[in-house]
């Protein structure tokens, strides 16, 4: 199967995703059918399934799913092969409806009437203690503020896990720009008590030492480390859990990059739209760290309530 970029450069046509005029609408359909390689009988089939109005997002997902159950086979080729900058079920929509450009933007993927309307992501589902999870795609630039917190929230736990355990690293640690999710997940458990995981002892100078260490007023000890109390309480430097910092991250992408943003969730395996609506923080989690940048994990539904809502059934 060739790509769509070799497609394009064998065949010289300019293929402009975000125009909808009637007719290069029809030329884009005529030329994903060729890169696609659908007969004629199958897109005679096909004809009623699209042509649409995009009117909303309920009405797009049901149009959407309609197509890709009717064409499953030819609804993951559309997908696959697709130009640059254009992600995974983003062609199909293109495909689908008529009023529906895509492309040309960072932050937003689908173009309503010429308009910007909404993100497409697409991801793995899985069931997580009764709960939907969409999971494994990027959710924000590489450059957001979100991202330089969690990757700094990261950094700390594993330097306040070192304090308490003797230097080691956290169990399977590479750094805080690769964090695979099977690690994750199991930090999620380990709770910290910020200040060292040893009993401390307070000195009438202000500062802390750990017990069982010579206090250096009475037995000098220079070699030993001690910390201002006051500079613990007031300005820690470290996460103590890791669960916290996730959760920075999640609020903070709520209330700036997902804000009031229409997004569309596509399964990658089924390329059936899973969701259509708002992304908030209170249904996004993070499943990994891929080259600095988060790999997302969102509940449709929302997070599960009193479990371990990394847990997959």
């Amino acid at each position: 199967m060739r790509t769509f970029k070799q497609y394009l450069a064998e065949a010289e046509v300019n293929f402009d995703t975000s125009d909808i005029s009637t007719d290069a609408k029809k030329a884009g359909r005529a030329t994903i059918v060729k890169i696609a390689e659908i007969s004629p009988a199958t897109f005679k089939k096909m004809e009623p399934y699209i042509g649409k109005k995009a009117t909303s997002p309920d009405q797009m997902m049901k149009v959407f799913n309609a197509f890709v159950e009717n064409f499953p086979k030819e609804a993951k080729i559309i997908s696959t092969n697709r130009g640059q900058q254009v992600g995974p079920g983003e062609m199909v929509f293109y495909f689908v409806f008529d009023n529906i450009g895509v492309g040309g933007n960072q932050n937003i993927d689908l173009f309503l009437n010429g308009k910007p309307f909404a993100e497409v992501k697409a991801g793995d589902v899985r069931s997580r203690n009764g709960a939907t999870a969409v999971e494994k795609f990027e959710l924000s630039p590489g450059n957001h503020p979100a991202v330089r917190k969690i990757l700094k929230g990261v950094k700390e736990f594993n330097e306040a896990y070192r304090d308490e355990n003797d230097g080691e690293d956290l169990p399977g640690w590479k750094s805080e720009d690769d964090v695979n999710s099977s690690p994750l997940d199991k930090w999620r458990d380990i709770k910290l008590s910020g200040a060292g995981g040893v009993d401390l002892t307070l000195k009438q100078s202000g500062d802390i030492l750990k017990k069982g260490e010579d206090d250096p007023v009475l037995n000098v000890n220079k070699a030993k480390t001690v910390t201002p109390l006051k500079k613990l309480l007031d300005d820690p430097t470290e996460a103590s859990d890791i669960n916290a910092a996730i959760q920075e991250w999640a609020d903070t992408i709520g209330d700036t990059y997902v804000k009031d943003k229409l997004f569309f969730l596509v399964d990658n395996s089924k390329m059936k739209c899973v969701y259509a609506g708002n992304i908030t923080a209170d249904k996004l989690d993070l499943m990994a760290i891929w080259r600095g940048r988060p790999i997302a994990r969102v509940y449709p539904g929302g997070k599960p309530k009193g479990k371990k809502a990394e847990t997959e059934e």
